[in-house]
């Protein structure tokens, strides 16, 4: 983390088959930390033969806001911001 950056923890279940959760893990790695990821576990039902939930604790660091007097929002001393258009098309998403 660097200065004016804030830790968040978030827990996710995330659904779906086994290539929508792998994409979903490698997104989830690029912008921040799994903390903790449980085993597949396949749901149950006839529709759902090829679909798996998983747990996942992820950490991801945000930049620190600041209110200014007028009450719009400024990014805190030495924060950056993050433009995910630009990283999505990048990464050919």
């Amino acid at each position: 983390m660097t200065a004016g950056e804030v830790p968040i923890g978030l827990e996710v279940w995330l659904i779906g088959t086994t290539t929508e959760l792998d994409a979903a893990l490698a997104a989830l790695r690029e912008t921040g930390r799994l903390l903790y990821r449980s085993p597949r576990r396949r749901l149950a039902g006839a529709c759902d033969e090829r679909r798996y939930r998983l747990y996942v604790r992820y950490s991801v660091a945000i930049t620190a806001k600041t209110r200014t007097r007028r009450g719009t929002e400024t990014l805190a001393d030495g924060g950056t911001l993050l433009d995910l258009t630009a990283a999505r098309q990048k990464r050919g998403a």
